[in-house]
């Protein structure tokens, strides 16, 4: 350390040192006499002629000094390449220290760093600053903050599409594939950040093989980011096998639109009675064969003799022709079934009217004019012939009697006519081998 010593004789000179009791740094620190050794004695004077001298006592208060910071300026720092993130922070990796004492322990303890811009890029600009040391020996450095130049890269940020899971049936046409993309950073979204449409595809077609496919995104750019695709992208797409289809049905017999009328009517039973409350759906087909006369047209069939598949097709005749004809009327009733509440029918035309309820057979089934020759002469090899008109009674005083009346009279077992008594208001009925009652 510098310094001199002062306050001795004119043929005597100082011939030791000066030191500090310790290197830190501080103002008015002690000084010590460090002596020089001549002949193996530590002296600190001499004469001149290099004699030692002895008898000088150091004055304390004037051996004091005092030791100042020592400077330190950033030499150089490193800084660490980055992933896009929006922004300019940079960060240093290593600082280095120009003008430390080698051996002691001083560091840069904090500082900052910023790129020249936030876009990605190689080799970018970066300036960094120090604003703080640090360590064991920081105490007796000062540090001379000057900002420092560096070079850093930016990579772009990862992004990835992610498709929605879809699935579909082989030989069906394929849903409408979407999905979205995920990493976005610093607030910035796909309409920010991105060009192009967003898409999303798949190798899989309609008629591809049941299984897993991929869907995969595309159709965007961008500077900062780099795309992929999620893993699970590589089987959102579950293409099904279709169902088995249900075991073929026979086809029922074919029916054959031209069997007769009274082919039908041999099958139809009697229609039954009903009332507003009961038997909406009636049975009509006897009040429908009406001929206008007393006697069928056409006699019975005899079934014993017809084959399984003849008697499938008049049953399958029968049952389309009660369809069509009563579909009107069972619409109707299905959309005001008040329409059934009706006085019933006294004859066949007020029947076809539709304004009453059929309550019984009231006419015997006509015959069939057009009938085709195969079905008529079905009919006519059954043997029976139209049965003959009854003869109309007459009166004992030459007029024509009206028909007897049948109201009123209930059968037991065979029919019987009755007639009104002239005393009574009520009508009698002969009696014969069954028993009526009026």
């Amino acid at each position: 350390m510098g310094g001199s010593v002062t306050g001795m004789k004119t043929d005597e000179q100082w011939v030791g040192t000066l030191a500090f009791v310790d290197a830190n740094v501080g103002a008015g620190k002690p000084l010590q006499l460090v002596p020089r050794s001549i002949g193996g004695v530590g002296v600190t004077v001499t004469t001149t002629g290099g004699q030692p001298v002895y008898g000088y006592q150091p004055d304390p208060n004037a051996m004091v000094a005092s030791i100042t910071p020592r400077p330190v300026v950033v030499s150089s720092v490193t800084v660490a390449d980055k992933v896009y993130d929006g922004g300019t922070a940079a960060s240093v990796a290593n600082w280095s220290l120009g003008n430390v004492v080698s051996g002691e322990q001083v560091q840069v303890q904090s500082g900052s760093a910023q790129f020249s811009a936030p876009g990605v890029g190689n080799a970018l600009p970066v300036q960094a600053l120090a604003s703080s040391i640090g360590g064991a020996d920081a105490a007796n450095y000062q540090l001379f903050a000057s900002p420092v130049q560096a070079r850093a890269s930016i990579t772009p940020a990862p992004l990835q599409y992610l498709a929605d899971p879809a699935s579909a049936v082989q030989g069906q046409p394929l849903p409408d594939l979407t999905g979205t993309v995920t990493g976005f950073v610093n607030r910035e979204t796909l309409a920010t950040a991105t060009t192009g449409s967003l898409r999303f595809d798949t190798p899989a077609t309609p008629n591809s093989a049941p299984g897993r496919y991929a869907i995969d995104g595309s159709g965007l750019a961008t500077a900062n980011y780099s795309f992929s695709q999620a893993p699970s992208n590589a089987t959102a797409l579950v293409l099904e096998a279709p169902l088995p289809s249900p075991p073929t049905q026979p086809l029922p017999p074919p029916v054959n639109p031209y069997v007769t009328q009274t082919a039908v009517a041999v099958v139809v039973p009697q229609a039954e009675a009903t009332s507003p409350a009961i038997g909406r759906t009636l049975d009509a087909m006897p009040a429908v064969l009406a001929t206008g006369g007393d006697s069928p047209a056409f006699a019975s069939l005899d079934l014993d003799t017809m084959s399984p598949a003849a008697l499938a097709g008049v049953l399958a005749a029968r049952s389309e022709y009660k369809r069509a004809l009563f579909a009107p009327a069972l619409d109707l009733l299905e959309q005001d079934p008040g329409r059934a509440d009706a006085p019933p029918c006294t004859s066949p035309q007020q029947a076809n009217s539709g304004q009453c309820l059929i309550t019984g057979p009231l006419v015997a089934p006509p015959s069939v004019a057009g009938a085709p020759a195969d079905t008529a002469a079905a009919a006519g090899a059954a043997g029976a012939a139209p049965a003959p008109a009854p003869a109309p009674s007459r009166h004992r005083h030459g007029r024509q009697r009206p028909p007897p009346r049948r109201e009123g009279c209930r059968r037991r077992s065979r029919w019987s006519t009755c007639r009104r008594g002239a005393a009574s208001a009520r009508p009698r009925c002969r009696r014969s081998s069954a028993r009526w009652r009026c």
